[in-house]
């Protein structure tokens, strides 16, 4: 008998879990799925719990909240001969293509977890091209939403990316035929790296997805990009044993980037200040918001507007179908049904 796990629960097993439990699980040689667990009767006999596995819940960090009536189920991926039906408690998705290397990983006995590349293919026959682009900029970033034990509050926690854009090119380069995967190659281009909070990858979408897809359609950002100092910077540095400066969107060629001031900045309103300095003098423009500025939607677009002049965008009067995008992309990153990411 194997269990192999579905979409939904794959990716919350690797939002909780993180890189370090992919990276020790064993690689599967499976290509395709001809054995799975499709027998609600012997659901069961699996042992998921040991594993680490359990269905998300509605509204619960790293759930994918608004997709639906199935969150809070086991979805189980089967063979593409097996029925779909359902019960109260399991979900099963049927997968036809071969399965490239490395998209399935054993990590309890006969329990088979997708690796995050063959979680990112999955999820692209079911979510919108902005909704995937979201998780692509997740799982390629650096943090997690976590529960403050002592205070019961939520915090951001560092943690290694789940995957890169390259592996995902890399991997989707092999699904031949799979579903999803023209979905999965388009969006993968509005993916990027590195981001290290929920703010800072609302800010890159309002700006560089596309006008169809709500955003502004700047040119693509480096996300934390990285200045290295150099010698001639010794007269201007804000610190002596700096050795670089970091922005946390950044557009390098044109020396022009963007710099969200989180709860940290507040205590440290001196250093950031010098710090600020230093780019300046190295010419570098630099605009700067707090969270603030995103949930207020006039001071959200206030500074999409001072963005888009930033970079020397020409003036665009929006279309009826442009504006309705702006709508549901705002309603994805800020409504009450966004994703818990």
């Amino acid at each position: 008998m194997k269990y192999f796990c579905g979409h939904m629960e794959a990716f919350f097993y690797a939002y909780r879990m993180g890189r370090e439990a992919f990276d020790a699980a064993k690689v599967a040689s499976i290509t395709r799925i001809d054995d799975s667990l499709h027998r609600l009767d012997t659901f069961g006999l699996a042992d998921l719990s040991s594993a680490g596995i359990r269905p998300p819940q509605a509204m619960e960090p790293g759930c994918l909240c608004n997709v639906g009536h199935d969150v809070g189920k086991h979805h189980v991926l089967v063979s593409g001969s097996v029925s779909r039906r359902a019960s109260d408690t399991v979900v099963r998705h049927r997968w036809n293509t071969p399965i490239p290397h490395g998209g399935l990983l054993l990590v309890g006995s006969g329990i088979y977890m997708s690796s995050p590349e063959f979680i990112y293919l999955q999820l692209a026959g079911m979510l919108s091209d902005v909704q995937l682009a979201l998780v692509g900029c997740w799982m390629c970033g650096k943090y997690r939403i976590t529960i403050d034990e002592s205070t019961g509050k939520e915090a951001l926690q560092s943690v290694s990316p789940l995957t890169s854009p390259e592996r995902l090119a890399t991997f989707l380069g092999q699904a031949k035929g799979a579903y999803g995967l023209m979905r999965a190659r388009r969006v993968l281009s509005l993916v990027a790296a590195n981001t290290e909070s929920p703010t800072e990858t609302d800010m890159y979408a309002m700006t560089c997805f596309p006008r169809l897809l709500g955003g502004q359609g700047a040119p693509k950002a480096t996300l934390n990009h990285e200045i290295k100092v150099v010698p001639e910077d010794a007269g201007i540095l804000d610190r002596q044993n700096r050795t670089s400066w970091r922005i946390d969107m950044c557009w390098p060629e044109l020396r022009k980037g963007v710099e969200y001031l989180g709860k940290q900045h507040a205590t440290t309103p001196g250093e950031d200040r010098e710090r600020m300095n230093s780019l300046v003098a190295k010419k570098y423009s630099i605009l700067q918001y707090e969270y603030k500025h995103l949930v207020d939607e006039r001071g959200r677009k206030r500074r999409i507007e001072q963005v888009c002049r930033l970079l020397g965008m020409e003036s665009h009067e929006s279309t009826s179908k442009e504006i309705k995008m702006q709508e549901q992309l705002d309603e994805e990153l800020f409504g009450p049904a966004h994703f818990r990411l």
